[in-house]
């Protein structure tokens, strides 16, 4: 019930769990349990990470939010204690369990495409729309789990898949990889990337003759060589300037109204300045002839349409006048109500999304506002909480007052912000250090860590890529300020660390498939 709730139903997560403590209270047998407790010191370490949460209740003073952090982060007491004083899962058993963690995860994307066709009720203002039942961070990050369970169960020569079963796992991998694509998230796309390079290093450094391992090397070596020219190459560009004389501008427009030059404003698109030849009136009395939402109101995306409308008419090189508007398509309107604000940008493409994040940076650096924006606005959260630390930094701000102090760290930046995405730190490292400071952060780092080493789970194949991701998704996450997060990083944790049979998965899984024949 766990394994499907994850990627499907918030309500399944937490009925699952008062299954299992039900389940451990009927079985009884609570003095084999208490000296399992009383031996496993694994079993202290990740409590003890609740418990300092529960600490920092002495120096809180928004206690309802504490508490509300207190009920999230349960799990961190009593998962470890229902798993890790219960007898160990046999590997089949888990085996099980994780098809039909599969099984959800497909669901999941099957619904999403559903949603993406139209075949639902569910508006799609942007991509992420499509992700109905959790946040579609957290999901890409499944789906990432997802293929890596699969890979090892095609791998594996101890667990010996069926012709039927690697027509399935190869089917579904493949499409995995395409759905995190559509769904673009840039953290679910990135752990991929990240994943996939760690699992090629390990196969060649293990498996692989010399030969392979050399060009394997220069394959990556190569990789890296073209990503960071990719991306030169987007900046270059980006920052190319069609040429305009500033001292011969037109005044008036072909109607004869005059046109606005605002060249303190360097704010380019496509190589166009955005705030040159600009005649309002013309563009209000034109699109409100054509579109349903007001010259004033928002877009689909919560920004002003009108300057939607400036980015979109300057990316294609036309001036702010009713001359140009009239240049526009109905399907460039459509897409100007939807939000976006360059004709590059439409489009499932890796350099929409390369000029894009360019266009973001370049903007904030400016001193434009990041609100709206995922990359910028983390920068100026990171930018936030490291102010907090600052202050905080040997016993942080205690459990309850991260809005708050947030809250005092905006007004005291005069951060652009608006109200509505002035969010906290999206990166839990850095809300455990300010929190907690340097003394607790280090504490929940050794009590998370020091488990896999006590335990051998670093030998599981399965355990330590998941691990690889977690640990990557709280860079750009607070993974663990929220139920799905400190859920779907407990399921797997306390799984391959404390609930499987030693002797089944206590060493490498990949060690284990000598016999295993590629091709190379």
């Amino acid at each position: 019930m766990l394994a499907i709730g994850l990627p499907l139903s918030e309500f399944l997560m937490s009925l699952s769990q008062f299954f299992i403590g039900g389940y451990w209270l009927l079985e009884g047998n609570f003095k084999k349990k208490w000296l399992r407790f009383k031996e496993r010191k694994s079993i202290h370490l990740i409590i003890s990470i609740w418990l300092l949460h529960a600490i920092g209740l002495i120096w809180t003073e928004d206690f309802h939010y504490a508490i509300n952090d207190l009920r999230i982060k349960l799990p961190f007491l009593l998962l470890p204690v229902f798993v890790g004083t219960s007898a160990p899962l046999p590997m089949r058993q888990v085996k099980t369990i994780l098809k039909f963690f599969i099984l959800a995860v497909f669901a999941g994307t099957a619904v999403s495409m559903a949603v993406l066709l139209g075949f639902t009720h569910h508006v799609v203002n942007d991509i992420r729309d499509i992700s109905i039942y959790i946040s579609h961070i957290r999901f890409s990050l499944l789906i990432n789990v997802a293929i890596i369970i699969m890979i090892y169960f095609l791998l594996s020569g101890k667990y010996k898949a069926t012709q039927r079963e690697i027509y399935i796992y190869s089917v579904l991998i493949i499409w995995f990889i395409i759905f995190l694509f559509i769904l673009k998230s840039f953290t679910g796309i990135a752990v991929f990337f990240i994943m996939s390079f760690v699992m090629l290093l390990y196969w060649a450094f293990k498996k692989f003759k010399i030969k392979w391992k050399i060009l394997l090397v220069s394959l990556i070596l190569s990789a890296i060589v073209f990503a960071s020219y990719y991306f030169y190459s987007g900046i270059k560009d980006f920052y190319t300037i069609n040429e305009i004389d500033l001292t011969k501008l037109d005044t008036k427009t072909k109607e004869g109204n005059a046109y606005s030059h605002y060249l303190y404003h360097k704010y380019i698109e496509n190589g166009n300045y955005v705030y040159l030849y600009l005649c309002e009136d013309e563009l209000r009395r034109e699109w409100n002839k054509s579109s349903h939402i007001n010259y004033d109101d928002m877009d689909a995306r919560g920004q002003p349409v009108k300057y939607t409308l400036f980015r979109y008419l300057a990316s294609k090189g036309l001036r702010k006048d009713a001359e140009a508007f009239r240049q526009l398509s109905n399907e460039d309107i459509s897409r100007i109500e939807s939000g976006i604000a360059n004709a590059k940008y439409f489009g499932n493409n890796f350099a929409a999304k390369r000029y894009e994040l360019i266009w973001q940076i370049d903007c904030y650096l400016k001193g434009g506002n990041p609100g709206g924006h995922s990359v910028t606005q983390r920068m100026e959260y990171l930018k936030a909480g490291i102010g907090i630390i600052k202050k905080n930094f040997w016993f942080g701000i205690g459990t309850g007052d991260l809005n708050i102090e947030f809250a005092k760290q905006y007004k005291k930046m005069n951060s652009p912000l608006q109200k509505e995405f002035r969010f906290r730190a999206h990166n839990q490292f850095v809300t455990f250090f300010l929190t907690f400071g340097i003394i607790g952060f280090l504490w929940i780092m050794f009590s998370m860590i020091a488990p896999v080493f006590i335990e051998k789970a670093y030998k599981s194949y399965i355990f330590l890529m998941f691990f690889i991701v977690a640990l990557v998704s709280m860079l750009n996450e607070d993974t663990l300020e929220s139920q799905p997060g400190v859920t779907f990083f407990l399921f797997f944790y306390i799984l391959f660390i404390l609930g499987i049979k030693k002797d089944e998965e206590g060493s490498s899984v990949i060690q284990k498939i000598p016999q295993t024949k590629f091709p190379l």
